[in-house]
Formats: structure tokens, C-alpha cells, sequence
């Protein structure tokens, strides 16, 4: 069987399935979460900006990054928005990570976020001098990364 839902936007994100359901996102700002039985949609959501990153889902939040330096949260449940960061620092392309109730997130310009999951208050910022646009990893406390120099980073 073969479905297939529209999103209105030429290019989708990488799409992340969390208990039965799809959730993807696409330039156009939107979006989606889809109910893999029959394709049956469960909500939708724009943020009004360009999605450039595959959706991150924990604690019940999805959280992307935008084409104009954003990280944005929303209700997984939803789709609600919850709260916004600006980098200040061009396209977020790195999937956002979410772990122990924080958000690590990199910017285009080279800063690295850890951000309270709950409130997108920033908790630390460190900067690793060129953009991040790898797919993070975390584990056993340690947040690791790397740069469009080619280095690779490990934040405790």
C-alpha cells in the first residue's frame, strides 16, 4: 500500500515517526503530523518561516530550525507553538536534539545552544567558529557535534 499526504511546499524534511505517527516539515514554514493507519491527518502548523531541519521529538515537543536563524517548539500533541529562539546567525540546517529536558541546537554562523526544552530560555552558548550543519549526537551527559571546518566537538 502506498499513500501519500500534500504539503503545498516543494521540499519536505526528513520525516521522524514517534508512536504511530509521522511528523514532517517543509520549506514553505509548515508542519505536519500524520496518523500512519489510512494517512489520517492530525493537525497542522505553519511557523511562518522556511523549515530547514528535519523535525526533533522529545517531551512531548517537536522542535525545528528555520531558514532565518530560529528554533522553534511546538506541542507535539498539537501543533501549537510554544516557544521561539532567534540565533541571530543565519539558516539553522542541523537537526535540533532534545535530551534531558534541553534543546542543543546549531546556527549557520557557528554558535551552538543548549536551550531549556520548557521555556526556550538559553542556558549555554558556545561558539565553534564556522556553521554547524551536521546531525548531532548525545550521550551519557555529552552533547557532540561538528563544523563545517571539520571539526567535531563534545559539550558537558
Amino acid at each position: 500500500m502506498t499513500a501519500k499526504q500534500e504539503t503545498g511546499s516543494t521540499a519536505v524534511n526528513t520525516p521522524v515517526i514517534v508512536d504511530g505517527n509521522v511528523y514532517f516539515s517543509a520549506w514553505d514554514g509548515s508542519i505536519n503530523a500524520v496518523k500512519i493507519d489510512d494517512v489520517i491527518p492530525l493537525w497542522h502548523a505553519n511557523v511562518k518561516d522556511p523549515i530547514t531541519t528535519a523535525p526533533a521529538i522529545g517531551n512531548g515537543k517537536i522542535i525545528v530550525g528555520t531558514g532565518r536563524g530560529y528554533i522553534v517548539a511546538l506541542e507535539q500533541e498539537t501543533g501549537k507553538i510554544l516557544w521561539q529562539f532567534e540565533t541571530k546567525g543565519g539558516t539553522v540546517t542541523a537537526q535540533p536534539l532534545i535530551a534531558e529536558n534541553l534543546v542543543f541546537a546549531g546556527a549557520g554562523h557557528g554558535n551552538v545552544y543548549v536551550l531549556n526544552s520548557d521555556t526556550g530560555k538559553i542556558i549555554f552558548v558556545t561558539g565553534a567558529g564556522s556553521g554547524i550543519e551536521s546531525s548531532p549526537a548525545y550521550s551519557d551527559g555529552v552533547f557532540y557535534f561538528g563544523n563545517g571546518r571539520g571539526y567535531v566537538y563534545a559539550v558537558r
